[in-house]
């Protein structure tokens, strides 16, 4: 299950900016294991697409 959370946060040039709290749970599986399956699908075309200009940061739960 992942749930996000999704604000405004200050940017270092000034003026503000969107970010991304997601909150990953992943039963099962170590939480090694969770952890490298979230920073892999980070790749996908979305991601890919907001990553210069949306800070996202991930909880991940076993």
């Amino acid at each position: 299950m992942v749930s996000a959370t999704i604000g405004k946060g200050p940017r270092t040039e000034g003026g503000f900016a969107i970010t991304a709290a997601l909150d990953v749970y992943l039963p099962g599986i170590t939480e090694a294991e969770a952890q490298h399956l979230v920073e892999a699908t980070h790749i996908c075309p979305y991601s890919n697409s907001i990553k210069a200009t949306v800070d996202v940061a991930f909880t991940v739960r076993t």
